[in-house]
C-alpha cells in the first residue's frame, strides 16, 4: 500500500485516510510521506541529512516534518505565549486572554502520560492555588513548561498543531 501512495499528491492520500483500515495505516508509513516531502522540497536538510547514511524511512516522523513544513509555508495564523509571573497567550487577529498565573500542579504519581505518550495525566496549571512556577532561583522547570503551553492552548481554543507559535 505505502509504495503504490507514493505516486499520489499529498491531498489524494489524506483523502484515502476513510477508506479502509488498510489504507489508513499505509497512510501513516514514512515511506509514503518521505516522497511528498521529497517532491514539495527537494533540497531540503531532512532529505539530505537521511540520504547518504541510508535510513530506514520509518526511523523519522516523515508525516509530522511534512505537515510542520507545509504549515510554515502557508499563512498560518499564529499564537504568541509569553510566560513571566504569568501566562499571557494571544492568537494572532484577537485581543489576548487575562492573563493567569504561571503556576503548575502535579497530582498524580507515576509516569504522567497516557499510554499514547501525548497527555500528560494528573497536571494542572493556570491556577491561583497550584503550588509551582516554571523558574524558580534562576532555574527552569521543565517538565512544568508543557502544561502551560496546553493550558494556553486550551483557553485560546486551538489545535497547535494547525499554528506557529511565537515564544518570546
Amino acid at each position: 500500500f505505502a509504495h503504490s501512495l507514493s505516486y499520489l499528491v499529498a491531498h489524494e492520500v489524506l483523502a484515502l485516510l476513510p477508506v479502509s483500515i488498510g489504507w489508513q495505516e499505509a497512510s501513516k508509513m514514512g515511506r509514503c510521506w518521505r516522497s511528498q516531502f521529497q517532491c514539495r522540497w527537494p533540497s531540503c536538510c531532512e532529505l539530505a541529512e537521511d540520504t547518504p547514511s541510508g535510513l530506514d524511512t520509518e526511523l523519522k516522523d516523515w508525516f509530522g516534518l511534512y505537515r510542520r513544513s507545509f504549515l510554515m509555508e502557508r499563512d498560518t495564523p499564529v499564537c504568541t505565549v509569553f510566560l513571566s509571573s504569568m501566562i499571557h497567550a494571544r492568537l494572532q487577529g484577537r485581543n489576548p486572554l487575562d492573563a493567569t498565573p504561571a503556576k503548575v500542579s502535579h497530582v498524580e504519581s507515576g509516569i504522567g502520560w497516557d499510554l499514547s505518550l501525548k497527555q500528560r495525566i494528573g497536571w494542572y496549571g493556570g491556577s491561583a492555588w497550584a503550588s509551582s512556577t516554571w523558574i524558580s532561583e534562576g532555574e527552569v522547570d521543565w517538565t512544568a513548561l508543557p502544561e502551560f503551553f496546553s493550558h494556553a492552548f486550551n483557553r485560546l481554543k486551538i489545535m497547535p498543531s494547525a499554528h506557529s507559535i511565537l515564544i518570546p
